[in-house]
């Protein structure tokens, strides 16, 4: 973690991916994604918190055999950096705007039925026809 804070002090750019953990004793915030909840691990909403860094959701979209498109979102506003809970929330959200655009590209897909804990009536699976 030290050596992230002090690249992001030295104004380099750190690249680090939400991760859904399973795991009920890991240190996680729960966010509502898909209508239910989505466990995410604390690290980059704590690091950015720290630091003051902006947090820019990326998108990475399989364009055939060894092709892939990036896209860079807008960075996430004041509101979204409130808090650690807003700030994985917000991405929480970006991340289910691309799931719901392209279902089936998603790599994690065939783990979503264990990684989002239902809390509604509503089957999330439901979302891989849409």
């Amino acid at each position: 973690v030290r050596v992230l804070v002090r690249d992001l002090q030295r104004g380099k750019t750190v690249l680090l991916l939400i991760d859904p953990t399973l795991a009920e004793l890991r240190d996680h915030i729960k966010v509502p994604f898909l209508g239910g909840r989505l466990r995410l691990a604390r690290g980059i909403a704590w690091l950015a918190m720290r630091t003051g860094a902006a947090v820019v959701p990326v998108s990475m979209h399989t364009e055939g055999v060894a092709r892939y498109r990036i896209e860079l979102h807008a960075p996430l506003n004041d509101s979204e950096r409130e808090n650690e809970c807003a700030l994985l929330g917000a991405l929480a959200r970006s991340l289910e705007r691309d799931v719901r655009a392209r279902p089936a590209a998603w790599l994690k897909w065939k783990d979503f039925h264990v990684m989002v804990e239902r809390e509604s009536g509503h089957d999330v699976r439901e979302v891989t026809h849409a």
